[in-house]
């Protein structure tokens, strides 16, 4: 009867440990399954960024040349 019982057992520490293995790759493919859906997006998302970047740099330096430009101004009025 012990015997048995820990065969049984055993068995059942097996399906178990399978069932968990089971259930890990399923989470891995799900999440495989749900990046590969989005991919498309961030690739779009990175289109997009990379479209906008160069206005954004464009207004980025017509800040820093106004930020120059009041310096100087600033400063010819202090030697004035």
């Amino acid at each position: 009867m012990i015997v048995q019982y820990k065969r049984v057992n055993g068995e059942a520490k097996r399906v178990n440990d399978e069932a968990k293995r089971m259930i890990v790759q399923y989470k891995r493919v799900n999440n495989e399954a749900i990046r590969l859906v989005f991919h498309p997006f961030r690739f779009k998302n990175e289109a997009i960024r990379l479209e906008f970047e160069p206005k954004r740099l464009v207004v980025q330096y017509k800040r820093v040349k106004e930020e120059i430009k009041r310096v100087t101004d600033n400063a010819k009025r202090m030697v004035l």
